[in-house]
């Protein structure tokens, strides 16, 4: 009687367990190959959205090289360099387009949301450095200093890393007033880091001079380039634009209202420095008339310029009129083309990136979907 009584109670727990697996634990396996299911397929609606967006010219095959931009003229996105024989080479005007504020006009993200077909999902995407390069400025007086640390994008320091610093400076040569004399110089002064991802470069400039300093930081045959100006941020004298072969200055909205005479145009290169344009007092900007300055270097797109660095005649406060050294066109200064660029990201996202050519220079493409 009592073994009955036991055999009874042992078949009641092993089919309360047997229910307790039906009910809790196997839908819950259900669930979680379900997720993961769902971030699969999410993940390849992420490798197509992607791919199209980087391999497409898009229509019209130049959309983003026309200097009066009209949004609705854009009937298909992509951001590949229609003249490249090569995948994942990007179209800079293209890029720049997806720069947020840019003064010459962006192609906004619910127009490409809808020009990619992508209802129900959303997307994020930043073009960035395929390493990261923080640089301090450590001078004192006339005496240049930079400390350059270089790392990978997850913290760690990268050792034995090139650098490359090319210092343009404007020297002081004599006058006074509005008929200051100044001369470009470029030196050259090159480091690796050590075993902390550290590295110093340092030279000496005249006295009364601004400088840009520019650094191509190279690992592994892979080179990124930042910059750092000497005294104004750029913004503050004016805004650099390129669109195809064309350089466009806009006069941001600050004051003083004061002549500022483009004095020289150098384009940064691959290759190094070319110079473009000496000019004179008829070429200036300001808030009042002349709140736009443009001129066209033919070929000047086939150089692919990473950065445009003008040597700009303005009063600086405190100090009166003199020369100084303007960089852009931003955020290209940081080694980043696109900070940011698309929704913000929400619930179960795919993470995706994928190396690219922009102007010769490698870059990293990040891309987050989501469903909405």
């Amino acid at each position: 009687m009592t073994s009955a009584v036991y055999d009874y109670l042992t078949a009641s727990v092993i089919v309360g367990l047997l229910f307790v697996v039906a009910v809790v634990a196997i839908p819950n396996t259900s669930f979680v190959g379900l997720l993961s299911v769902d971030q699969q397929q999410l993940r390849s609606v992420a490798i197509e959205v992607l791919n199209d967006m980087l391999l497409s010219v898009g229509h019209p095959v130049d959309w983003g090289s026309y200097n009066d931009f009209n949004p609705q003229a854009v009937g298909k996105f992509g951001l590949a360099l229609s003249e490249s024989s090569s995948s994942f080479v990007l179209d800079p005007d293209k890029v720049e387009r997806l720069v947020l504020d840019n003064p010459l006009g962006c192609l906004d993200y619910l127009r490409v949301h809808r020009l990619m077909g992508l209802q129900g999902y959303g997307f994020n995407v930043k073009i960035a450095a395929p390493f990261d390069v923080v640089t301090d400025n450590l001078s004192v007086g006339n005496n240049l200093k930079f400390r350059v640390t270089v790392k990978f994008n997850n913290g760690k320091p990268i050792p034995n890393a090139v650098i490359d610093a090319k210092i343009v400076y404007a020297l002081y040569e004599g006058g006074s007033s509005d008929d200051e004399n100044y001369s470009l110089r470029l030196i050259h002064v090159s480091n690796r880091t050590d075993e902390l991802g550290k590295g110093v470069v340092e030279y000496g400039i005249g006295e009364n001079s601004d400088f840009v300093a520019v650094f191509q930081t190279t690992v592994a045959d892979v080179t990124t380039v930042t910059a750092i100006y000497g005294n104004f941020p750029p913004n503050n004298i004016a805004e650099v634009n390129m669109v195809k072969d064309e350089v466009v200055l806009t006069h941001p909205k600050s004051r003083p209202n004061d002549n500022r005479w483009i004095e020289n145009v150098v384009a940064f290169t691959e290759d190094g420095l070319v110079t473009l344009f000496n000019g004179t007092k008829a070429d200036a900007l300001n808030y009042g008339s002349r709140r736009v300055w443009k001129r066209i270097f033919n070929g000047l797109k086939n150089l692919d310029p990473i950065l445009l660095i003008l040597n700009v005649n303005c009063v600086e406060r405190g100090v009166g009129r003199k020369d100084t050294l303007v960089v852009g066109p931003y955020p290209n200064i940081n080694g980043s083309r696109v900070i940011e660029y698309g929704g913000t990201p929400m619930g179960t996202t795919v993470e995706l990136h994928r190396a690219v050519k922009i102007s010769g220079m490698t870059y990293v493409v990040q891309l987050l979907l989501w469903k909405e």
